[in-house]
């Protein structure tokens, strides 16, 4: 038996059943099943008649009987006895037919569709064929086939679902056809294409596609069309609805570390013939207040290249236990994006101008500097593609800052952080049954001369552990004990979870995390910090919810460092 079915009717077996048969009684109708049948309005109105209606205000019994078999079948109940006393009709409408068998004939042999669990078990009905049918191709319009053929049959004397396969000839991305009112230059939406002329044909490419160009606020509405037909070559279209190009949203959420959230954000898009774009945001929480503004700048004459410049323009103001600080930066970068068949890769570099203000906590008081930053990502489309709903794909992400000796400030400072997160479908059930996450962090600080760094590196700026962002058993940036900072530091953190086959689609989930930190750049102490616990999300209507309980520990602890407690974190809106 395949490994997550065993798991689940070993679970089952702790919850014993009620053998007590409901009864749902609807006009003359009495029915006797092993659970509640709810019908639709319409249903019922076919079923006891429409008073509104002179043509439906009564239905013959043969007619009701007829209407109701075929009620009860399309829910699975293929043995329904009706049994008519005077203008009663009781039906005993037994147990409810389960799929025992699922099965998928002609199907490439890189495709192990017998990972899809999720079809034993239930009703064998035409919503669940249909939706076994749906899978199967797009699976296949996963995997090359634009345009595959599935023909669907359920038999009931074997509670099987067989599917049969026709996945055609494999397709490559080629040109795509633009169709929609827009002002805009078709060559525009290149900038956002996750997809490479001959690469191998994958429908979450185009949806991720959308995605971006949806982000970017360019269109209303905007998706693509894969046309069909035969003897005919098959088409890629895209369709979109213009968007007004000024845009005001707002949003708000919680965690238990910063209070109330408020986020609002003013963008203006399609500024000019190259669709530059003028973004401001505003982030509010009790210890946390930032402003930030940008001008995206397309200044090349080709309209589809990714090449722009980013003025930009930020305050960020801080109210920890540790410290209090604003830090204003002002500068200007070279943004620029390249697309591979996997993964995208983004980097961005150019100066800024810093002043970074602590008004209470130890450290400088103000740190004025010049800086050259750099920023190089990539991530992976699938880790792209599936952001809303975490399952797998990676992240990599380098970012260097140098500050100039004896321009505003008189050391040279150079800061080098390095993260990732890594998401694994462990035996890449369908739909997942375990996703396993890895992320972590290692960052430092390097100097001409280490012992200037209390004076050189303001205190908001050196790495803490502690909260939902790394060690899960301590409270926000509680760690180190002193009020310094670390100027290097290291963190990895695992979570595993379930997927979305809990009731009410929740997922509980199990984690640990560990970190090391030094007090001088590139140096590490013995002291290490570690936490395990359990948490739960929900991917609620209104956005996610996560809530975790874990417990820390230090090794090799020194008297300044905090003592091992419980932390409760929950959120809403953040993922790990």
């Amino acid at each position: 038996m395949r490994f997550p079915v065993a798991f689940l009717l070993i679970m089952a077996s702790f919850f014993p059943t009620l053998g007590k048969a409901a009864v749902t009684r609807l006009c003359n109708i009495e029915i006797e099943a092993d659970e509640e049948i709810d019908f639709s309005g319409t249903e019922e109105a076919w079923l006891c008649g429409d008073p509104e209606s002179q043509a439906w205000k009564s239905i013959p019994l043969p007619q009701q009987k007829t209407f109701l078999e075929s009620f009860l079948q399309s829910r699975g109940y293929h043995s329904a006895r009706v049994k008519q006393e005077g203008e009663l009709l009781k039906v005993n409408a037994g147990s409810r037919m389960l799929v025992e068998r699922f099965t998928v004939v002609n199907a490439p042999k890189e495709w192990n569709w017998a990972k899809k669990w999720d079809v034993k078990g239930k009703p064998l009905n035409p919503p669940t064929l249909d939706e076994a049918s749906s899978w199967a191709k797009r699976e296949l319009q996963q995997r090359g086939f634009s345009c595959p053929v599935i023909s669907p049959m359920a038999y009931l004397d074997r509670k099987e679902i067989l599917l049969t396969l026709e996945p055609g000839e494999p397709f490559r991305f080629g040109e795509i056809e633009t169709v929609g009112n827009s002002a805009l230059d078709p060559k525009i939406l290149e900038r956002f294409s996750a997809y490479r002329k001959g690469q191998m044909f994958d429908v979450r490419l185009l949806e991720l596609t959308a995605s971006r160009i949806l982000l970017e606020d360019l269109y209303l509405i905007t998706y693509f069309e894969v046309v069909c037909q035969d003897q005919e070559p098959v088409r890629v279209i895209r369709r979109s609805v213009p968007a007004q190009p000024r845009l005001f949203t707002i949003g708000a959420g919680f965690d238990t570390e910063r209070g109330p959230l408020v986020r609002a954000r003013f963008k203006w898009a399609r500024l000019g013939q190259a669709a530059n774009s003028l973004e401001t945001s505003l982030f509010a929480a009790l210890k946390e207040q930032t402003f930030d503004a940008r001008y995206h700048y397309y200044f090349l004459k080709d309209l589809s290249s990714r090449v722009r410049l980013v003025p930009f323009l930020s305050v960020k103001r801080l109210d920890e236990d540790k410290f209090n600080s604003v830090t204003t930066q002002i500068g200007s970068r070279i943004a620029n994006s390249w697309e591979r068949e996997d993964y995208n890769f983004y980097a961005e570099v150019g100066p800024l101008a810093e002043r970074a203000n602590t008004t209470e906590g130890a450290g400088p008081k103000k740190v004025d500097s010049v800086k050259w930053s750099t920023k190089l990502t990539a991530t992976s489309h699938l880790y792209e593609y599936y952001q809303t709903n975490p399952r797998q794909g990676w992240m990599a992400n380098l970012e260097t800052s140098s500050q100039f000796g004896g321009v505003l400030s008189e050391e040279t400072v150079q800061r080098i952080f390095f993260q990732h997160q890594i998401l694994w479908n462990l035996g890449r059930w369908e739909p997942p049954f375990l996703v396993l996450g890895w992320r972590g962090w290692a960052g430092t600080y390097l100097l001409n001369n280490p012992s200037a760094a209390s004076v050189a590196v303001p205190v908001e700026q050196r790495f803490y552990f502690g909260g939902d962002d790394n060690i899960r058993g301590f409270s926000r940036k509680e760690i180190p004990g002193s009020n310094e900072g670390f100027l290097t530091g290291i963190y990895q953190g695992f979570e595993l979870r379930t997927g979305g086959w809990f009731p009410l689609n929740l997922q509980p989930l199990l984690f640990f995390d560990w970190a090391k930190g030094g007090l001088s750049p590139t140096q590490l102490s013995r002291t290490h910090y570690f936490a395990t616990g359990l948490g739960v999300r929900w991917d609620s209507p209104l956005g996610t919810i996560r809530s975790t309980l874990g417990h820390g520990f230090v090794g090799n602890r020194t008297p300044i460092d905090p003592n091992p407690h419980l932390q409760f974190f929950f959120s809403f809106g953040k993922e790990f």
